[in-house]
């Protein structure tokens, strides 16, 4: 059951409503002004994630985390004033082009792990992959005081590739789900640091419509941060316990999709499964990860939500209509390798929907400045189907 279902009883009497929206607004005046007249130090701003706690265990016990500490290569923590930064390197020593991989909402950075190592291991690529604020092993500045946005991340992208020596090179960038949406605003703004652009399922340019009213009143300004907290911790678990199914029908898109879609809707990939995304089997599934990060992340849920008020999701268009243009123009430093770039879909994408996202995408970035290429999968493209993404990812690079 979605989650207009769940709450849509709640809101049917307008004087329940009424009370509901008077109760808890007075309620979240309160806590604000006291919240106004104690500030924070930039110290306590910051929610720090679980790496700290998962050290202090065993062995064995940090390997039965769902997302272990050292399950993906070469691991580092980057300082930076907005908090620690988990990145890993797949294939530090080969000697192709370098590739920054940018994951979406909800799943860390492990989601990569089949993609990243196919290009580093089979196509000679180094690869860089990173946990955004708030997910995975990288701290969360709180949203309150740093909301979750395209300049936050921007300069997480520049901390990232600071650290890793990259970042006097243009860089190719592969964005996944919202990381496509955060690939393409970091190109919008910073043309000169990347070479080649590639959006899986990307937000960006989702149609309106798909965005149900029960969502827009959760995530609007009406509802106490506390309550609409609650509410997405009960969808994400609920969704990490049962994979959401692959819908095409003309249904708008709620917190189940936004915040499920990346949790692999393959048979083999269920919540209940024991297939991992890991290199060599260890680790757990997606959802567990998921289910791992609402339980241990103090800034996960925070994080999540800020993302969802204020990432780059829809109305993207006339950056993207820019990104293309650049691709036509004088300026050689502003256009892609390539002169195009490549955007990959799921057949079988409920969320990011393939039929619309491509009629969009073309439109916006113009036709002769983008390949279009639907693969196998659905939004879960990147575990599911590794295989297709990577072949058509190294394609591109070497076109």
């Amino acid at each position: 059951m979605d989650l207009s279902n769940r709450i849509r009883p709640l809101f049917e009497d307008t004087r329940t409503i009424a009370l509901f929206l008077g109760l808890t607004t007075t309620a979240y005046l309160v806590v604000a002004t006291y919240r106004s007249a104690t500030p924070k130090a930039l110290s306590a701003s910051i929610h720090r994630s679980p790496r700290s706690k998962i050290s202090t265990l065993s062995q064995a016990s940090q390997d039965a985390v769902p997302y272990p500490p050292n399950a993906l290569p070469n691991p580092r923590d980057v300082s930076t004033p907005y908090g620690s930064i988990r990145t890993n390197l797949y294939g530090a020593s080969n000697t192709g082009r370098k590739i920054l991989l940018i994951h979406g909402i909800s799943t860390p950075s492990v989601v990569f792990a089949p993609l990243a190592t196919l290009l580093a291991d089979k196509h000679n690529y180094q690869v860089l992959t990173f946990d955004l604020f708030g997910r995975g092993y990288s701290d969360s500045p709180d949203p309150e005081t740093w909301r979750q946005d395209e300049g936050l991340w921007c300069s997480q992208i520049f901390a990232v590739l600071s650290s890793a020596g990259w970042l006097g090179e243009r860089v190719a960038i592969v964005g996944y789900s919202l990381g496509g949406g955060i690939a393409a605003s970091f190109t919008y703004f910073y043309p000169e640091r990347v070479d080649s652009l590639v959006l899986i399922t990307p937000s960006g340019v989702l149609r309106a419509h798909r965005i149900a009213w029960s969502s827009r009143l959760i995530y609007s300004p009406l509802l106490p941060q506390g309550l609409v907290e609650w509410l997405v911790t009960r969808r994400l678990r609920a969704g990490s316990k049962a994979a959401a199914k692959p819908n095409h029908a003309e249904e708008a898109t709620t917190i189940k999709s936004v915040g499920t879609s990346e949790i692999p809707s393959h048979p083999a990939l269920m919540a209940d499964s024991k297939a991992s995304p890991f290199p060599a089997g260890s680790g757990g599934s997606i959802a567990q990860t998921v289910t791992w990060q609402i339980d241990s992340h103090p800034g996960y849920i925070a994080s999540f939500v800020s993302s969802i008020r204020h990432a780059p999701i829809t109305a993207q268009h006339e950056r993207w209509r820019t990104i293309g243009e650049r691709q036509q123009g004088d300026e050689q430093g502003d256009a892609l390798i390539e002169k195009k770039l490549l955007v990959v879909l799921g057949g079988e994408d409920g969320t990011i929907v393939p039929e619309e996202t491509a009629e969009d995408a073309t439109g916006a970035f113009g036709r002769e400045n983008v390949r279009v290429e639907v693969v196998e999968g659905g939004h879960d493209v990147v575990v599911v189907n590794a295989e297709g993404c990577g072949k058509l990812i190294d394609e591109h690079l070497r076109a």
